[in-house]
């Protein structure tokens, strides 16, 4: 069977274990507005002539007063009066609230430039890369006269793909313009300095409503004469581009085929469980005692403990009582096992842990324990399901990361879990030829991004632009490896995970999750089952 045909299936497992759009609003908006406008008039004319027939019938009425059927006409051109005074007064309040609609699609505008949505919003747009040439001196946001500011520097362009100098003094240089801060909230401008690279999609001014470049201006070059564009989507260099290196038990690890994988793992839990008492009936007691401290802390701190770049907001679902709750994910996992081994395709089950696991250590003197996660891996690992436990390489490799997890109430991986579990993927993907085979040509570089104002379940500081750190995985043509890019069509991976698989997506940053981090390592580009093309 040809190793292109042999296709290898891996499962993410969660819990358990453009600017045309913008002038098409505001042309539906004012198309709006003066359909609400005819309207009010036919509706002012209709009651002129209900005015009019009103006082005749009056008028008539009072001579026959007596008369059959007189004081039901009066009460029908009563209601008809009602009526139409109901429907003047919802056009007129319909007419008040367009001018409510066409300030928040003003806004909605500023706060997009203010890097406040997500990059694809504006469909496809390659990212350029930065050097800043001028100094970036913005005014301290909390004391400047007005609350938003853009900043205008001199940039030369940068191809990262090659060197962060090699176009020095031979690429163009240009007028860039930034977002300095908005509602006095700082935005990248203020942590740009002299020297630094950033990425970012570029507008031409022409592209953009006039409203957006009307913000107050801080300019740090006087030389008109250079093209100027509008920088978008942008996120600043921490480092330089350089290739993957792999940890050191990588290579060891890659050898083992996916029998002796699935026996390895077995008998290191084994030998963890023998540590602890032989079963894990007998660590759950061990663990008990925790519990009660768990909770208390959480209830005298409001529901969340936090320490540096780490947030605890709950007990782990697992830590102890019934068995209940692994069935439905176990039957699902088997029938999917059952499914794909039918077709001579191996399923690797890769689950995230939960986030209370990861970051535990950071809070309580001893390890947390989710002993529901481990009944799950013995069944899967007795039926010949293989299985990824995280947590140890997590726990062992957590210096090496500024960011394991998003702080705050958000349940996602952050940069330093999704390289990890990359890792690990990549070394079982390894024992198959298509990867020995492939070619590996991307690069990485770190990059520093702040979360969208409409991001919610974090703290305060995560809307700063250097909040996070992330990895982004290039192309040999410097752009980012994106979820949304078609990758071969005989592609013998397929990625199927929920929103953990797609994060930083999500969060604005394209490139740095865990499909880009595996195509990084391995060369080889894996199929989504939700996939898209860029622009559908």
């Amino acid at each position: 069977m040809s190793i292109y045909k042999k296709a290898l299936i891996f499962l993410l497992v969660t819990g358990i274990v453009g600017n045309a759009s913008y002038r098409a609003g505001k042309s539906k908006a004012r198309d709006k507005r003066e359909d609400l406008r005819q309207n009010l008039a036919e509706v002012k004319v209709e009651r002129e002539k209900e005015r009019e027939r009103r006082k005749k019938s009056e008028r008539a009425l009072k001579k026959s007063r007596h008369e059959s059927g007189g004081g039901e006409a009066l009460e029908h051109l009563r209601q008809e009066r009602d009526a139409l005074q109901t429907r003047l007064n919802y056009y007129l309040t319909a007419l008040g609230n367009e001018k409510k609609i066409e300030k928040r699609i003003k806004e909605e505008r500023r706060t997009i430039f203010f890097e406040n949505d997500k990059p694809f919003r504006w469909g496809h747009r390659d990212y350029s890369c930065w050097k800043v040439l001028t100094e970036c001196a913005l005014p301290d946001p909390a004391k400047a006269p007005y609350t938003d500011c853009l900043l205008v520097i001199e940039a030369q362009e940068v191809d990262l793909a090659v060197s962060s100098e090699a176009d020095a003094g031979k690429s163009r240089v240009v007028r860039m313009v930034l977002p300095g801060f908005a509602d006095r909230r700082p935005k990248t401008g203020m942590i740009l300095r002299k020297g630094d690279l950033f990425q970012c999609q570029i507008f031409s001014p022409d592209e953009l409503p006039e409203s957006l470049l009307s913000t107050q201006t801080v300019d740090s070059t006087e030389r008109f004469d250079f093209d100027t564009f509008v920088a978008m989507t942008i996120h600043r260099c921490e480092g330089l581009p350089e290739r993957y290196a792999p940890p050191s038990d990588f290579a060891a690890n890659a050898k083992l085929s996916r029998e002796q994988a699935i026996r390895r793992d077995r008998e290191k839990f084994q030998n963890w469980l023998a540590e602890h008492g032989g079963s894990l009936e007998a660590l759950i007691e061990e663990k008990a005692a925790l519990l009660p401290e768990i909770r208390s802390r959480l209830e005298k701190a409001g529901g969340i403990l936090n320490e540096d770049r780490m947030s605890f907001t709950q007990v782990p679902e697992g830590s102890g009582v019934s068995d209940g709750w692994e069935k439905q994910p176990l039957a699902v996992i088997r029938s999917f096992h059952e499914q794909m081994q039918a077709r001579g395709i191996d399923l690797i089950v890769c689950p995230i842990p939960e986030k209370e696991l990861i970051v535990g250590p950071a809070f309580f003197d001893e390890p947390l324990l989710d002993a529901q996660r481990y009944r799950i891996y013995q069944k899967l690992w007795q039926e010949g399901i293989e299985i990824i436990d995280l947590l140890p390489t997590i726990h062992e490799r957590a210096v090496e990361f500024d960011w394991l997890m998003y702080d705050g109430r958000d349940q996602h991986p952050a940069d330093g879990v999704i390289r990890i579990a990359a890792d690990r993927i990549a070394e079982r993907l390894f024992r198959y030829g298509f990867v020995e085979s492939a070619e590996r040509n991307c690069l990485q570089v770190p990059l520093s991004f702040g979360l969208r104002d409409e991001d919610k379940d974090f703290p305060d500081s995560a809307y700063l632009p250097n909040a996070y750190s992330a990895t982004r995985v290039l192309r040999a043509n410097g752009q980012p490896v994106s979820m949304f890019d078609p990758p071969p069509r005989n592609s013998p991976v397929l990625l199927a995970g929920d929103s953990f698989t797609m994060v930083p997506f999500f969060y604005g940053l394209d490139g740095g999750d865990v499909l880009a981090q595996l195509t990084l390592r391995t060369g080889v580009e894996a199929l989504r089952p939700l996939c898209r093309r860029r622009g559908a």
